[in-house]
């Protein structure tokens, strides 16, 4: 176990296949590990339990209110003791309150529901890419790239593909900027869909998204009422 020592309460550990559970307890001296003593036959364990977070600041860090939560993975984790961390992976999963968004560094990020589920990651990864998660929620989008972004709500976050993965083709092509700007354009106004052909580490995975508004570019427009800055700015200097 890693993180606070007192902060885990109500640790059950039931058994696969079966369901039954078993006893444990805490090492004497190093207060993070537990022993446990795994039946024959069992597949495996499921621990169970809740993290107590602190209500003031002056107990120690808020991570949780009723409007934003921050998980730190090295307080829920627990990992088998006398290995090596590295070879350790894991695949982690995180259960939202109703319409909460979230960011994390973690790869293959998919929603099911409420349901938040990351690729397969290292331990060593995971401790280092924490969760946060609020109702109130905006994304700025920082990298242009137009291999990597998928926003929240667009049409290529509901077909599936996530940040991370690899686009390799579009529509029966092999990707560039130009391919990809042709099948926008073949789709406007009709029924048909933009086939994205990814890679997600060794997966491949296929998504049709239902974009049919054709291109479409930022651009600037004056809040009416207002005087035009930009173009005192243009002006010629006298």
């Amino acid at each position: 176990m890693t993180g606070p020592a007192e902060l885990p309460a109500g640790l059950t550990m039931p058994v696969r296949p079966g369901g039954q559970r078993i006893g444990w307890r805490r090492d004497p001296e190093a207060m993070h590990a537990f022993h446990v003593d795994v039946p024959a036959g069992a597949t495996e364990l499921e621990l169970r339990f809740q993290s107590v977070a602190p209500i003031g600041g002056e107990q120690r860090r808020r991570v949780m209110t009723p409007d934003l939560f921050g998980l730190q993975w090295e307080e829920a984790l627990r990992y088998p003791a006398g290995h090596y961390v590295q070879p350790i992976t894991f695949e982690p999963s995180i259960l939202l309150p109703a319409g909460w968004r979230y960011a994390t560094a973690l790869d293959g990020g998919r929603r099911t529901g409420d349901t938040v589920s990351c690729a397969s990651v290292p331990l060593e990864k995971r401790v280092d890419s924490p969760l946060y998660a609020g109702r109130n929620f905006r994304r700025y989008e920082l990298d242009t790239d137009p291999k990597a972004p998928v926003l929240w709500g667009s049409p290529t976050f509901a077909a599936g593909p996530v940040p991370g993965m690899t686009l390799l083709a579009v529509s029966g092509r092999a990707w560039s900027g130009d391919v990809l700007k042709e099948a926008v354009v073949a789709a406007k106004g009709g029924q048909g869909t933009i086939d994205l052909l990814a890679k997600n580490f060794d997966p491949f995975q296929t998504a049709k998204v239902a974009y049919r508004d054709g291109p479409r570019y930022p651009h600037l427009e004056r809040i009416p009422g207002t005087p035009g800055r930009l173009a005192d700015l243009l002006k010629p200097r006298t």
